[in-house]
């Protein structure tokens, strides 16, 4: 992720009112996290404004690389950026409902869709990737080809190997781990604010169930391989050059 990208992402949250630290309950977890984005607090022209920046980093940044007819807003938080990515890319929008309204239409998915049509799910963020799947199903059911997942902030709570191992491309635009550093570099939030959050997470994973533990294991030890690679190639070019020198 690009230094610009997260300089946005911080921008519309820290200063547009979407940024909260404190208990609030995820739906993941019963445990309390840190970290709670509302996507509307401000007045509708700077919710717009908000919007519209984080779509053009969805865009530039993940969704341009996928070929799909349709967008998909999960409910309820993803809909505000969902709507400005769909305008932005001109792409229809439709979005699962948590349940089938038991009246008018008693549809479980909002908006014009066929079946055999190949989408793109949009959320804000995402911790261990379960309520993700929920909705997927609920697409699949439908009739629906589902070929990315995309969210602005992975929380790093073992997702990406979670929907991976159900054959499933996922992409964050970020993560925590380089928000809370930003953050804390802008003085967007404070040393002790930093510290609460690392410690939430880490009080998080220590309560983790065995399949999270052992994806998350798994993708910290992908990630041990490639930064290992990249050394062992770093050192070989630096042998050439040295060669080369003499």
């Amino acid at each position: 992720t690009s230094i610009s990208s997260l300089y946005i992402i911080l921008i519309i949250f820290t200063y547009s009112s979407f940024l909260f630290i404190g208990f609030f309950a995820s739906l993941s977890f019963i445990t309390h996290v840190f970290f709670f984005f509302l996507m509307i607090r401000r007045p509708p022209r700077s919710t717009l404004s908000s919007s519209s920046a984080a779509s053009d980093v969805y865009k530039r940044q993940v969704l341009n690389k996928y070929k799909f007819d349709r967008l998909v807003g999960l409910p309820y938080a993803a809909l505000p950026i969902a709507t400005a990515v769909s305008l932005e890319m001109n792409r229809p929008l439709i979005y699962p409902r948590r349940e089938a309204k038991q009246y008018g239409t008693k549809a479980l998915i909002e908006g014009a869709y066929q079946k055999g049509d190949r989408v793109a799910i949009i959320d804000d963020l995402v911790t261990t990737g379960e309520t993700k799947v929920e909705a997927i199903e609920k697409l699949k059911a439908a009739g629906l080809e589902v070929v990315a997942i995309v969210v602005l902030i992975d929380r790093e709570m073992g997702a990406t190997e979670y929907l991976g191992s159900r054959g499933y491309t996922f992409e964050a635009v970020t993560d925590l781990t380089k928000l809370l550093q930003q953050w804390k570099k802008s003085k967007a939030i404070t040393t002790e604010q930093h510290s609460a959050v690392s410690v939430s997470y880490t009080h998080l994973r220590a309560h983790e169930t065995p399949e999270h533990l052992v994806c998350r294991l798994l993708l910290e030890k992908k990630k041990k391989k490639i930064k290992k690679k990249k050394i062992i190639i770093h050192k070989i070019k630096n042998k050439k050059r040295k060669k080369k020198g003499k």
